[in-house]
């Protein structure tokens, strides 16, 4: 609707205008205008003449943000099962990803809702009563309106990887101490190891 189109961010709804930069582009206008130019003639003398080039502008598009490929819980939690205890930093990319991935599903939501907007001059709110006196309409656009605006789709609190790690630090910790078997392996083989890991996995996942 709005991605890669001749405008700028004004015209962009205030609800979704942090999903979309501005980019200027030099542009052919299609006219010609005269330019200046030096040259040599056959005998080597510098000469200046014109010619007719074509005419640029700056044009000002409105463009969507890059963003990664959808991300869905479900894989984070395959990978936080996998990684959690040995590469942390990809656990946090991912839980980044879903979290980009879900503010991209409310962007989304956001153009279907403004798709559906009602128009006044929508020839169904010309329908009128049968038989009505004084005139009454079958549709009223003043309440059709009010009732779509009151509909908006509301964004959810943006939330941090810091504090998504935060909330679900249970399943992070549980993930990275790795299964009791392994556990009592550990604890059998070098109960003072087995401590010093908990407390790195508890250090790495706090719970505030």
């Amino acid at each position: 609707m709005f991605d890669n189109t001749v405008n700028t961010l004004a015209a962009i709804p205030a609800a979704i205008v942090n999903f979309y930069h501005e980019e200027v582009r030099s542009e052919p206008t299609g006219n010609q205008v005269s330019e200046s130019y030096t040259y040599e003639d056959e005998n080597g003398v510098t000469q200046s003449s014109t010619r007719m080039v074509d005419e640029y502008a700056d044009v000002t598009y409105v463009v969507e943000n890059t963003h990664a490929q959808g991300t869905s819980w479900s894989q984070v939690d395959n990978i936080i099962e996998l990684r959690a205890g040995t590469l942390p930093n990809v656990v946090d990319s991912f839980i980044g990803f879903a979290l980009e991935t879900e503010d991209w599903e409310y962007h989304d939501s956001y153009l279907e809702y403004l798709a559906i907007e009602p128009q006044a001059d929508d020839a169904k709110y010309l329908e009128e009563v049968p038989e009505s006196d004084p005139v009454e309409y079958v549709y009223d656009y003043t309440t059709d309106h009010a009732a779509w605006v009151a509909d908006a789709p509301v964004q959810d609190a943006d939330v941090t990887v810091a504090q998504w790690k935060i909330d679900n630090y249970q399943k992070l910790r549980k993930a990275a101490y790795g299964d009791w078997s392994t556990q009592l392996e550990s604890i059998y083989d070098d109960e003072t190891n087995w401590r010093a890991h908990i407390a790195s996995v508890r250090a790495l996942y706090p719970s505030s």
